[in-house]
């Protein structure tokens, strides 16, 4: 999967915790941001996985609330923005997928969102992702639906200059 590189600036920035999502205004005068989301990674994990491998109905479970809690928030709506973000964890899932760079497009995001989503479906997990973690799908997942339904082009990394490091 090729990451792709972007030089431009985007106004909006995303914080993805484990209890909540936030949406910043990183140039806003006067603007202010959004309120958070009550969607955070390890709470959809906890809620919807109650399996180490998600089965495809909590999949779906998880979606359709993720996707109920996004469509209800129109003041996330993008227009085609990239969200910069500066966040450990989802730094790691893509360091661990073999993913060094500091951009990723929603194509590159459902690319690796995919390649969890046939694990959830019953390909061998060993087949082409690193350990499956259910955090880690539930990151990937708000990524995904993030990106997808409120029209971000994808996200960026925006504290570092350099790819993020790949350590075999």
């Amino acid at each position: 999967m090729q990451a792709e590189r972007v030089n431009e600036e985007s106004g909006k920035g995303l914080e993805i915790t484990s209890t909540h999502v936030y949406l910043t205004n990183l140039h806003a005068h006067g603007e202010k941001s959004p309120p958070p989301l009550n969607i955070g990674y390890v709470l959809i994990a906890n809620t919807f996985f109650k399996h180490p491998i998600p089965t495809e109905a909590e999949t779906e479970y998880a979606i359709n609330h993720i996707e109920d809690v996004l469509m209800s928030s129109t003041d996330w709506k993008g227009s085609g923005d990239i969200l910069n973000m500066d966040n450990a964890a989802v730094k790691e899932v893509f360091r661990k997928n073999g993913l060094a760079d500091y951009y990723f497009s929603r194509e590159a995001i459902e690319q690796l969102f995919s390649q969890h989503a046939y694990i959830v479906m019953g390909r061998p997990a060993s087949q082409g992702t690193a350990d499956f973690l259910p955090t880690d799908f539930a990151l990937l997942l708000l990524l995904r639906e993030i990106t997808h339904h409120l029209n971000y082009r994808g996200i960026r990394f925006a504290s570092i200059n350099e790819p993020i490091p790949y350590i075999k």
